[in-house]
């Protein structure tokens, strides 16, 4: 309840977290219960049929941004999607990115993808809303992570500054400064904010 509010969800969406939580019950499984369906089965290949080694197909290589010949976009998992457990998300400023590739390259997910013009647009699909990026970009408030509440879809925060750019800056800064007044217990608000908090902790 308290990391909800941490992270700026109102007290009726942590109480009422904290009641479905409180209606659960708990209790060991005993042998023989649960489902009776066999959960996989395998076809085990002759000594003759058998490949020399284990194979793992990898994701394939991604292409041009958005199937064009220019940026770049990693190839994504069809099925597979992280932003369903996010609750933060990155804003970014274009205005201020400086290409820096910090972002793209600690991204655990690999969520960035390289527009035509050398930014990153955080993909929203892939996005599992780590804070990683907020915490590698050197440029103050250039990343900021917002509440996932104050968003209904997953759509590019790229593709909306380049539709109206004096629009999306009004749009984020709105949004930067509502979550400057919230005290989480995670990621950056501004570059240093760790060094600054552990010399106080260290005065105390």
């Amino acid at each position: 309840m308290d990391a909800m509010k941490d992270q700026g969800w109102s007290d009726l969406k942590a109480s009422s977290a904290e009641k479905a939580f409180e209606r659960g019950t708990q209790r060991p499984v005993e042998p023989g219960e649960g489902s009776t369906e066999t959960p996989f089965s395998f076809d085990l290949p002759g000594w003759k049929t058998m490949e020399e080694g284990l194979v793992i197909r990898a994701v394939p290589q991604g292409g041009g941004f958005r199937g064009g010949e220019e940026g770049f976009q990693p190839a994504r998992s069809e099925v597979f999607k992280k932003f369903s457990v996010r609750s933060m998300r990155p804003v970014i400023n274009f205005d201020t990115c400086t290409k820096c590739t910090l972002c793209w390259l600690q991204c655990p997910d690999t969520c960035f993808d390289v527009t035509p013009d050398g930014l990153y647009d955080a993909n929203m699909d892939a996005c599992c809303g780590c804070a990683v990026c907020e915490a590698v970009c050197p440029v103050p408030d250039c990343i900021t992570m917002v509440n996932e509440a104050e968003f209904n879809d997953n759509n590019s925060q790229w593709d909306a500054w380049q539709k109206d750019k004096d629009g999306y800056q009004k749009w984020m800064t709105v949004l930067i400064e509502k979550e400057k007044l919230v005290e989480r217990t995670h990621g950056f608000h501004h570059v240093g904010q760790y060094a600054e908090e552990a010399a106080q902790a260290g005065e105390d």
